[in-house]
């Protein structure tokens, strides 16, 4: 998905509070969608995913698209 890089000193829930704390809609759809990634169920990626597209609209982020592809594919967006 997204090329940005993860700090590896600090973990990705770390990340995402300090992100909320900025307020940086960018940077949290991002590190979403990273987590929905990782996630090791279908429900808790797109979980993830629908928060990481949320902060992609909000930031008109680059990875709008994919995570809008990924939720219909999975039968949580409409087409």
């Amino acid at each position: 998905m997204s090329h940005e890089p993860v700090l590896n000193t600090v973990s990705l829930d770390e990340q995402i509070m300090l992100a909320h704390e900025n307020h940086d809609a960018h940077r949290l759809s991002y590190l979403y969608e990273q987590g929905a990634l990782r996630a090791d169920t279908v429900d808790s990626a797109c979980f993830l995913a629908t928060q990481a597209y949320i902060f992609a609209l909000e930031s008109d982020h680059h990875n709008q698209d994919r995570l809008r592809q990924f939720l219909i594919k999975h039968g949580r967006e409409q087409g």
